[in-house]
């Protein structure tokens, strides 16, 4: 989960934590502008589709390699074409991650992608940072939830929302 934190989830757990609150809350206000409904290609559980609902936006459609409920169907965010701006909290190991946004690269409206903000600064990003055109910082987030919902602590990473456009952007990514 973190590279500071005492929980380490590794593997296919990590790639399951819900998404709390509060990137949701972030996101909301420019989803709602793009006319209120979007598609959620990494769903998973509808964590972040129950947030946004609650934050009075719609979910158009959601879909899921491994979806884990009812309000999420099968689809495969590598090979299926969103019908609305996209907005998601996908899996972060770079195997997983990086064939979904390169795919999202070639969508016709833009994507929304929760990212740990250090991955910006890898190599492997490279490869799409020039779709990028908008970036909405979120700060630091905490994954683990009490059971009542609320934080174990404060998070241990910065998460960015990243938007990829199928436009070649001019968003300038320098290496020192």
């Amino acid at each position: 989960m973190s590279k500071r934190g005492e929980t380490k989830l590794t593997g296919y757990k990590k790639n399951l934590v819900d998404t709390p609150p509060e990137p949701a809350a972030a996101i909301a206000p420019i989803l709602r502008a793009s006319g209120g409904i979007y598609t959620e290609p990494c769903g998973g559980a509808g964590s972040l589709i129950k947030h946004l609902t609650e934050l009075g936006v719609a979910c158009g459609e959601a879909f899921d390699i491994e979806p884990r409920t009812a309000d999420v169907e099968v689809g495969d965010a590598r090979t299926r074409v969103p019908r609305y701006v996209s907005a998601t909290n996908p899996p972060y190991e770079r195997a997983l991650l990086m064939p979904i946004l390169r795919a999202a690269c070639d969508w016709p409206l833009p994507s929304w992608w929760l990212i740990p903000h250090d991955v910006l600064a890898n190599r492997y990003f490279a490869e799409v940072a020039t779709h990028v055109d908008n970036l909405l910082p979120v700060g630091r987030v905490s994954w683990i939830r009490n059971p009542d919902g609320s934080p174990t602590g404060p998070g241990f990473e910065n998460y960015t929302w990243v938007r990829l456009n199928c436009e070649a952007s001019g968003f300038i990514f320098r290496r020192l």
